[in-house]
Parts: C-alpha cells; structure tokens; sequence
C-alpha cells in the first residue's frame, strides 16, 4: 500500500470515542452551603428528672448538601440537641432555594426483634403533669451562601492546609503531653482520699 491509500483508509475509518476515566479520589461534586438564620428553640435545662426547666433558646444551623466524601446530606448540623432535614429547590427564576423542616431529635426505637434502632422523632418534653408534652415546632428561615465544585483530593489539601495553619498558630516550642497514665493498684491493696 502506498502512503496516500494509508492515509486514506485512515482518514475514512471512525475513530473509537475514548473512555470515560474517573480516576480515584478525583470525581468531582457540586457543594451547597446554606445557613439557617436565628430562631428560637426550646430546651430543657433541668438537671433533675421529672422536674422539666424549659428555656427559649436562641440559635442557628449550618446545611452542607454533600458531606466531604461526596454523599448527599438531608439534614443539617445538630445544635440545641435537635437537627432540621432541609430540601433543595430551584425558584422560578433558576435561583437555588431551601426550605427546613420541624425540628428532629435521634431517638432509639425498640424493634419486634428486641434491638433497638435510631430513628428521627419530633422534639417533645415531659412536663410535671404527664398528660402535659411540649413539642417543639420553631422552624428557620433559609439562606442559600455559595457553591463550590469539590473532590476528595480538594477536601484533603484544604485538611493540610488547615492542620498546617493551626500548627503555625501553637507557640514555638510547644509539644502535645498526654495525661499521665494511672498504674493499676496491686491487688489487696487500696486507696483512702483525704
């Protein structure tokens, strides 16, 4: 064959569309932050069981849509002792928008099989009189912050990059000591605090 039938032959052969490659540790995904503005909440400051002290609280959320390795989050950071699922939605005029739910606490559920499950239950507190429950209903406004496109690689750069700015902020000199560890007694023996 000469050199212009190879080119032609070339020339008329379909090229093969390369793979997608997704190489590991570089997939990317699109982040949202979202901040859920001050409310009020409610919350029990007793320290004595059966004797209920419940509080006004003022407070805030943050909502991340993904979690640092990639995987869809319904709700947000728990604060107060109760957390909020958020929903994403686009407004008429292409804006990124979200909406909060009541507030929700994890709470163990007994199953059929004797185990018990944590399972998302509405915030309710007992008062003096056991007929009596207060339920929490506050809700938060929501405020969509930025987006950002990650990947895993990202995420841990920004980990060095923090771990070594905190590093620079401890004074020169400065080394992490453990607390000392107690030897354990010899047996027989015991220990009278004065």
């Amino acid at each position: 064959m000469t050199a212009t039938k190879k080119a032609s032959k070339a020339a008329s052969t379909p090229t093969q569309p390369k793979p997608k490659i997704v190489w590991k540790g570089n997939r990317e995904y699109e982040h949202h932050l979202f901040f859920l503005k001050l409310s009020e909440c409610k919350k029990n400051v007793s320290w004595r069981y059966g004797d209920p002290k419940i509080e006004n609280i003022q407070h805030v959320h943050h909502y991340h849509s993904k979690n640092r390795k990639g995987k869809d989050q319904a709700t947000c950071q728990p604060i107060a002792g109760h957390f909020h699922e958020v929903t994403m939605y686009l407004d008429d005029d292409g804006s990124i928008k979200g909406e909060c739910g009541p507030p929700l606490k994890k709470h163990d559920k007994k199953m059929l099989n004797g185990k018990y499950k944590k399972v998302n239950a509405a915030v309710t507190y007992q008062t003096a009189d056991p007929e009596v429950k207060i339920t929490d209903t506050h809700t938060h406004e929501v405020e969509y912050v930025h987006s950002e496109v990650l990947s895993a690689n990202r995420v841990l750069e920004k980990q060095r990059q923090d771990a070594a700015r905190f590093k620079a902020m401890q004074p020169e000199g400065a080394q992490f000591t453990p607390a000392p560890v107690k030897e354990p007694l010899p047996e027989g023996s015991s220990v009278v605090e004065a």
